[in-house]
């Protein structure tokens, strides 16, 4: 990944990012449930999805499933 494409970013978001991609990556739907393992508790992993939507990084779609932005993407690689 290049320095430039994640400026502005948090190490947390980049974590985020990449736990999104790699979920995505193995085929099945990212949903915040399956993110709980990695982000700690329902409250927190809540509070970062909200982040990472706003900043444009993640769209949420029907079934509340999660997708990379092709900015999220970009970081997340």
């Amino acid at each position: 990944m290049p320095l430039a494409s994640a400026k502005g970013t948090t190490a947390s978001v980049q974590d985020y990012l990449a736990a999104i991609y790699d979920l995505q990556s193995s085929g099945k739907p990212v949903i915040g449930a399956r993110l709980a393992s990695t982000w700690g508790s329902p409250r927190r992993r809540d509070r970062a999805i909200h982040r990472i939507v706003r900043s444009g990084y993640v769209r949420v779609g029907r079934g509340k499933e999660l997708s990379l932005t092709p900015k999220g993407h970009q970081i997340a690689r």
